[in-house]
């Protein structure tokens, strides 16, 4: 199957953004900066769930709309210590989720397996204790011509803010109101936006998207892929509620 990748690198050197793409499409992520405000007080009901099929299961927490269940590859022979460090991190990235979504979505499973490579999200040996991929390159997401089967690639120990990007791509097809993975767009000089270079861990609405963009704002494509999410245009407070728990099971094989 042919897969969409567009990978985009940051050269710290000329401090450029560069983008190589095979298909022409661009669907990858680049630096993120330091995590910024995010939260609100959304009010969505539901027991939708997201892509993956890391297992799991249960009645997600009251006010859950989206649930995410995925299994999570490294390439290679991970020590015990790496996938103990990848399992905290993994934590850190539910909360902010959870946050920048308005308490309305959280990951509620993540399969977490060394020496294989066929992830919701994928990990090469030689990162597993980075941030970021080699070369560059901090993570990026790809997909097939159909838009489906779409994968996130990145370090194991990936920052929220890169990592809430590429899930904006996977997950809610971003940036802008899309249907599929293969009509999505970035917008990188939207700083209100996790979906920025350096961007803030929130989605933009109408109140902060950045004028440069015709697209739509993010929040407008969230509610676009699920019209039970939630969000008041120019609220960022945070959630009443605290985060639910992942529930993280190594396979160290």
């Amino acid at each position: 199957m042919k897969l969409f990748k567009t990978l985009f690198i940051i050269a710290a050197v000329l401090g450029l953004v560069l983008a190589a793409s095979s298909c022409g499409e661009s669907h990858k992520s680049s630096r993120s900066g330091t995590p910024g405000s995010s939260g609100g007080t959304g009010t969505g009901s539901g027991t939708g769930t997201g892509s993956g099929n890391g297992g799991g299961g249960g009645t997600p927490p009251a006010g859950i709309v989206l649930s995410f269940n995925y299994t999570w590859t490294v390439d290679g022979d991970a020590t015990s210590a790496q996938l103990e460090a990848m399992k905290s991190n993994i934590a850190r990235l539910n909360e902010s989720l959870f946050s920048s979504g308005h308490g309305q979505q959280y990951i509620q499973s993540v399969t977490l397996r060394d020496n294989a490579n066929n992830g919701d999200i994928r990990t090469p040996i030689d990162v597993v204790g980075s941030s970021s991929l080699k070369g560059g390159a901090y993570a990026y997401t790809s997909a097939s011509t159909s838009g489906d089967d779409c994968y996130i690639v990145c370090g194991g120990l990936v920052d929220r803010v890169t990592f809430g990007h590429e899930h904006g791509h996977k997950e809610h097809y971003l940036a802008g109101k899309n249907s599929s993975m293969t009509s999505l767009k970035e917008e990188y000089n939207c700083s209100a936006c996790v979906m920025a270079i350096g961007g803030q861990l929130q989605y933009c609405d109408s109140t902060n998207h950045s004028s440069q963009y015709s697209f739509e704002p993010c929040w407008e494509g969230i509610k676009h892929k699920h019209p039970e999410m939630k969000h008041v245009e120019g609220d960022y407070s945070s959630p009443s509620g605290s985060c639910p728990a992942v529930q993280v099971t190594i396979n160290d094989n």
